[in-house]
């Protein structure tokens, strides 16, 4: 199956169209370039549904959105932290 970029940010908008809460999983592959491309859209649909009605609110053009997702990242994992032990293994750069 060969999606584009574009095509999983329009079928996660399609998606939360029809549901405002989803899960996203993200597989690994061999591009990572796609991979980091598609994924970025996938993340900026969910943040401009997450944001939908705020005036102010507007996404970087073309830049990674990790440091805008960080910080819900952090608050998820900890959240999680008591129910899912295995996945809380230190990173070598973490300390948790």
């Amino acid at each position: 199956m060969k999606v584009s970029p574009t095509g999983f940010r329009l079928m996660t908008k399609c998606v939360l169209s029809l549901c405002p809460k989803v899960v996203v999983a993200l597989e690994g592959g061999y591009n990572v370039s796609q991979i980091a491309k598609s994924s970025e859209g996938v993340l900026r649909e969910l943040l401009l549904a997450s944001h939908a009605g705020e005036a102010d609110f507007a996404l970087p053009p073309s830049t990674m959105l990790w440091d805008r997702v960080e910080h819900t990242i952090r608050e998820v994992r900890e959240a999680q932290r008591p129910f899912w032990k295995t996945a809380f293994h230190a990173a070598p750069n973490q300390s948790s």
